[in-house]
């Protein structure tokens, strides 16, 4: 699982957090319920991160 830019499809889940809209596939939806993003600025670099489940995924 990885964040992307895209248009929204016809068969796409919509979620909006904080006044933020999040697309998401929906067979990726029912297979992780729970899912955290999370910005990192470290030594070992910036970016953003993808907890789905009970661990980090990307």
């Amino acid at each position: 699982m990885g964040l992307a830019l895209d248009e929204p499809k016809e068969d796409d889940a919509h979620f909006q957090v904080d006044k933020l809209n999040f697309i998401v596939e929906k067979h990726l939806a029912k297979s992780w319920p729970e899912v955290r993003i999370d910005y990192r600025d470290s030594w070992m670099g910036k970016g953003f991160v993808v907890y789905a489940g009970s661990g980090a995924c990307c």
